[in-house]
């Protein structure tokens, strides 16, 4: 395989000393990480869609991008159906762009995402871990399924409470989106930092 030269940091002096920083410092990186898989999936698709692989010889761009890139064929394949699904889904192409959304992510939701069903899997992912959501999405493709619409998300929704020990207790169902709100609002009251438990 005829890899580019990439450079490598003689030390690790990037790696902070301190917790907080080195958390700051994975989560920026998760970031541009994201931005990358998202360059490098538009890129992907840019060539599927033009064959610029055939010019050279190879017999599929999957051929191309393993001898090219290390990238196996499962690996391609799934990278021109997240490019593709793209295309049709602008509000996660751009929260994908962002970095907001990581590829995990992106790659579970497009294979059940429509038109319809963006904006309700878009909040879903933002407000679930990557494992949250991949088992979400086997579960609608294990049940057939159809993805709720904003509709059936209203109906749906719910808010019981009871007290107990001189605390209350809250239950909620609501749409990911508003849920994501009552969450935060609650971290707020209970001092809790986002993404913890």
């Amino acid at each position: 395989m005829n890899m580019p030269d990439v450079a490598q940091p003689k030390t690790l002096d990037f790696i902070p000393d301190n917790n907080t920083d080195l958390r700051s410092a994975v989560v920026n990186m998760a970031a541009g990480i994201n931005l990358a898989d998202w360059k490098f999936i538009k890129l992907i698709v840019a060539m599927y869609r033009s064959r610029a692989w055939s010019e050279v010889g190879y017999c599929s761009l999957s051929n191309w991008l393993d001898y090219r890139c290390g990238l196996g064929p499962v690996a391609s394949r799934e990278r021109v159906r997240i490019g593709l699904a793209l295309t049709r889904l602008p509000c996660l192409d751009q929260a994908f762009q962002n970095g907001e959304i990581s590829y995990s992510k992106v790659r579970a939701v497009t294979r059940i995402a429509n038109a319809e069903t963006e904006r309700f899997l878009l909040a879903l992912a933002r407000t679930s871990s990557a494992f949250e959501l991949e088992r979400v999405v086997r579960t609608y493709e294990r049940t057939g399924g159809t993805a709720p619409t904003d509709a059936a998300l209203y109906q749906a929704r719910s808010l019981t409470w009871h007290y107990e020990n001189g605390m209350v207790m809250i239950q909620a169902t609501l749409p990911a989106d508003q849920g994501a709100m009552v969450v935060k609002a609650l971290q707020q009251v209970v001092g809790t930092k986002a993404g913890e438990r």
